[in-house]
């Protein structure tokens, strides 16, 4: 099934029609393109049963898996009118370094939480060009554990809020410095019920004791006492991020299994403060499931507790669901509730576990 073009604005525009059978397949012919090709613009607009789709505060992506099998992702469209379903992608090299047709590929909407709305199945082709010396072997393009911490630091702000609480601590501890500063600036002989100017320097060999201190300049060796005590706890409390090795030791406990191939799922757990852990998962698994509501259960080396955070994307897929089983602890749900997948997917997974008391 080809697709429409329509001049709006004075751009092009294919005309994409979302409401499609699963098993129909739209050609996009702005999308194919030649081997080295980069930054393809590309200009579509989404249709709902031939009228134009409000997109409202969804996204638009394109995924897919080029003739060698390798995963591809694009960032964000930019949506030039959601109301009327206008979107324009930019299609990175990575899209045409195999020439041939796509195994399969999809234009994605995502709502705000990441989960898919909607998968376009669409045709797309890199033509072979024989004037470069080299295309170089296709990669996936994608989500690395990197891309998908970054993600999820945005999404959870916890150990932002340490740090900022934190902060304002030091700031209250240099407060408290420019007032001892500003007492020891007021040189003068103390006088009982006025104000005290000292004029040289002071000793007081059994300390000073007050209310309400004021200073400007101070040089202060020693800080002791409670308030020292509770500025030495919150700087301790500060979160110190720290990473532990990569593993491919995981396993599919139902409907799932690792691959056969080098980009295998890898797990990774990143300690954020004493008792809060960030688990990280991305790569590819293998599925074999029946859909319908079937589950693909992974399990990995870590721990979770109730309460957890989770979220994740299985890439040129749709129609399922992440979660975690809290009652065994180290244990992930992945629920296709429409047609079945027996395939090997990329997947990328974060779980924040919370500490409950």
């Amino acid at each position: 099934m080809l697709a429409n073009n329509k001049t709006i604005n004075g751009k092009v525009y294919v005309q994409v029609e979302t409401t499609l059978q699963a098993d129909q397949v739209i050609e996009v012919d702005q999308l194919n393109g030649r081997q080295g090709d980069n930054w393809r613009d590309v200009n579509i607009q989404l249709m709902k049963s031939g009228l134009p789709r409000d997109l409202g505060a969804y996204s638009v992506d394109l995924v897919g898996k080029d003739s060698d099998g390798k995963i591809k992702y694009t960032n964000k469209a930019t949506v030039n009118d959601a109301k009327n379903g206008l979107v324009s992608l930019r299609v990175a090299k990575q899209f045409y370094q195999a020439a041939g047709d796509y195994q399969e590929a999809f234009l994605r909407v995502v709502d705000t939480d990441g989960a898919v709305i909607s998968s376009i199945s669409i045709k797309m082709e890199v033509l072979k060009n024989n004037l470069i010396l080299s295309a170089g072997d296709s990669t996936n393009f994608l989500q690395t554990i990197d891309d998908l911490n970054k993600e999820l630091n945005q999404r959870m702000d916890v150990v932002q809020t340490s740090i900022q609480t934190t902060v304002q601590s030091i700031n209250a501890l240099d407060a408290l410095v420019k007032a001892y500063n500003d007492l020891i600036a007021k040189q003068a002989a103390v006088t009982t019920g006025v104000e005290n100017h000292f004029t040289a320097l002071q000793h007081f060999d059994k300390g000073l004791d007050t209310t309400d201190l004021v200073a400007n300049t101070a040089k202060i060796d020693k800080l002791t006492g409670g308030a020292m005590n509770l500025i030495t706890n919150m700087i301790a409390a500060v979160p110190h991020p720290t990473s532990e090795p990569t593993t491919t030791n995981w396993s599919g406990v139902r409907n799932c299994s690792k691959p056969n191939v080098n980009d295998v799922m890898v797990v990774q757990r990143v300690k954020l403060t004493n008792n809060n852990y960030r688990i990280l998962m991305v790569g590819n698994v293998k599925f074999d499931n029946a859909g319908g509501g079937a589950h693909s259960t992974i399990k990995i080396p870590y721990t979770f507790g109730r309460g957890s955070v989770c979220m994740g994307t299985i890439y040129t897929l749709a129609d399922y669901s992440i979660t975690t089983d809290y009652a065994t602890g180290d244990q992930i749900d992945i629920t296709f509730t429409g047609i079945p997948c027996r395939e090997t997917a990329w997947v990328s997974i974060a779980i924040d576990t919370i500490a409950w008391r």
